[in-house]
């Protein structure tokens, strides 16, 4: 792979992140205590904690986790000179960014898809796929 690849996977990543956010915000109606229905559905909710809601009565500790998972991130390509070439880094970074970059903004993360109990938004989607690929590619190197 090319040295540019895991910078447009993250330009494209993010750019989707914040275009289905931006269209949640002015599409979706406002989050309900309690959305039922479908298990499946496109629902706006805002997470003011870490994963999984985690954290959401301590003021700045997501953002400060946001931050933490960034430095962390940026840690591991250092050490990983071998796979700097991935597109997974891209997807990871975009992941990162665009949930930090709520965080920031908003002071919450915007999600607009519901999967059970679960909300989750298209960074979530990166940071997963990033790592999954990123993992997979580890194993074949072995």
């Amino acid at each position: 792979m090319n040295r540019l690849t895991p910078f447009l996977f993250f330009a494209a990543g993010l750019s989707a992140d914040v275009l289905s956010k931006e269209w949640a915000l002015r599409t979706l109606p406002p989050p309900t205590l309690h959305a039922g229905g479908d298990f499946f559905a496109l629902a706006l909710h805002f997470n003011r904690g870490a994963a999984f809601s985690l954290l959401r009565s301590v003021p700045g500790a997501a953002l400060l986790l946001s931050v933490a998972g960034v430095c962390l991130l940026a840690a591991m390509y250092r050490s990983l000179p071998a796979f700097r070439r991935s597109p997974a880094w891209g997807l990871l970074f975009a992941g990162a960014a665009g949930n930090m970059a709520d965080r920031l903004l908003h002071g919450y993360v915007v999600d607009w898809f519901r999967a059970g109990p679960l909300h989750m938004n298209a960074a979530d989607i990166l940071l997963c796929a990033g790592g999954a690929l990123l993992m997979l590619q580890m194993l074949r190197e072995k």
